[in-house]
């Protein structure tokens, strides 16, 4: 495989923590999955969301009852 450009992240402590814990190539996948997919979320929620973000709309729609889960 070619050399990969990811876009640079800045990334949550958990996440480069988490990332620290893989190899270096797979650390370089996840990144590129995550880039992609931060680049996705920001288009259809706002540039200043982040993966915090993410997580926190995911956890209060587990709060509510399964049938009123919009996820």
């Amino acid at each position: 495989m070619g050399n990969l450009k990811v876009k640079q992240l800045k990334l949550e402590p958990e996440v480069e923590e988490y990332l620290a814990l893989k190899s270096r190539r797979t650390a370089q996948i996840y990144r590129s999955g995550l880039a992609k997919f931060l680049t996705y979320y920001q288009s259809k929620h706002g540039a200043d969301n982040n993966f915090s973000n993410f997580l926190d709309r995911i956890f209060e729609e587990f709060k509510k009852p399964p049938r009123e889960q919009s996820l």
